[in-house]
């Protein structure tokens, strides 16, 4: 302390503590419980939204991958030589077609990326659905902490995620409603077991952990 100093404060040279304030942790309550529900029917929303988009994709890969591999096969056989040295142009003119036939199928097949696109639909669909666990247990549990930590698991997802057509979309949200409402029956049925076991069991009894 410095001479002739009555506050008691510290030298110019000494720098004072840095004092970091704890985060502060979301409390429950109704407007928690109304954010995580609709964040409950979004993810739930997007999951179906990515499997339905990665079942059409993949059918289209199937539609184009098989005839491709069926008339490259027919091409490039020994039998097939033989009959371009027929003298029917009936048989040559049904050559060439094949020929570009499975030439077009296959460039479309690179374009579109059916294949590719399909698998990244299937990557998006399983971290929703993580997503989706994620919100049900801090649901359930009435973790508001965790709140957070699932907009980023949002956000993640979203940004990496492919686009879900409009058809697909309005699908994927009767999917998700009908799959909340039986989460939600049986989140009640719960409930009432609980309730009446503690009932049961006298006001000294442990709520077991689900």
């Amino acid at each position: 302390m410095m001479d002739g100093d009555p506050t008691g404060s510290t030298k110019p040279d000494e720098e004072a503590p840095v004092v970091v304030s704890p985060q502060k942790v979301p409390r429950w309550g109704p407007q928690t419980s109304v954010l995580l529900e609709d964040w409950h029917f979004r993810v739930t929303r997007a999951q179906f939204g990515h499997q339905l988009s990665a079942d059409k994709t993949h059918i289209w890969h199937l539609l184009l991958g098989v005839p491709v591999v069926i008339f490259t096969t027919i091409v490039g056989t020994g039998a097939f030589a033989a009959i371009n040295q027929d003298t029917d142009n009936f048989w040559k003119v049904a050559a060439g077609t094949v020929s570009i036939v499975a030439a077009v199928l296959a460039s479309m097949q690179t374009f579109f990326g059916f294949g590719e696109r399909s698998d990244r639909h299937r990557i998006a669909a399983t971290r929703y659905a993580s997503t989706r666990r994620s919100i049900e247990l801090a649901l359930t549990s009435h973790d508001a902490a965790s709140v957070p930590f699932i907009k980023g698991e949002m956000d993640r997802n979203g940004a990496g995620a492919p686009q879900i057509d409009r058809g697909k979309w309005e699908e994927a949200g009767g999917l998700a409603q009908e799959a909340l409402d039986a989460w939600n029956r049986e989140e009640k049925r719960i409930a009432r077991q609980e309730a009446a076991h503690a009932k049961h069991a006298g006001p000294g009894s442990v709520k077991s952990p689900r």
